[in-house]
């Protein structure tokens, strides 16, 4: 006698469960590094914005008639600072200090003749500096 046709829904049936459990485990294990991920960036983006706003009690800015000081009292070292100068008539002057101000050291910006406001756009990073993050500009008027 020859009942081979139980035996090979078995192995169907066990080929079948085999396969669906292996794509469960694969979907499990990429949905899971993408969650981590995710969860890791945002992570990083609260600790710097944490930073930005620590830096907004530690900028200080003292003006002069020919040029903005910006003093850095914290512990915090700003990464990159932009420095943008609007004059009366519409026009602007930026310039870019990738050095940036490390902790509690300053920054020199001269004025340029009828700029009234300045705006500093400035970058920090993370604690563990994976994580890349622009401040809300700091505002004076001349």
């Amino acid at each position: 006698m020859n009942n081979k046709k139980g035996v090979s829904a078995l192995i169907a049936t066990v080929l079948i469960v085999g396969i669906v459990i292996a794509l469960s485990f694969l979907v499990t294990t990429w949905i899971t590094g993408t969650v981590e991920n995710d969860i890791g960036n945002i992570d990083c983006e609260i600790e710097a914005q944490n930073l930005c706003l620590e830096l907004t009690d530690d900028l200080k800015l003292s003006s002069g008639t020919s040029a903005v000081i910006f003093t850095n009292e914290g512990p915090t070292d700003i990464k990159n600072i932009t420095i943008v100068q609007f004059a009366l008539n519409g026009s602007t002057i930026s310039s870019n200090d990738p050095s940036g101000i490390n902790s509690y050291s300053s920054h020199a910006q001269s004025t340029d003749a009828g700029a009234f406001q300045m705006k500093a756009f400035i970058t920090v990073f993370g604690e563990d500096g994976l994580c890349e993050v622009g401040c809300n500009p700091v505002t004076i008027e001349i």
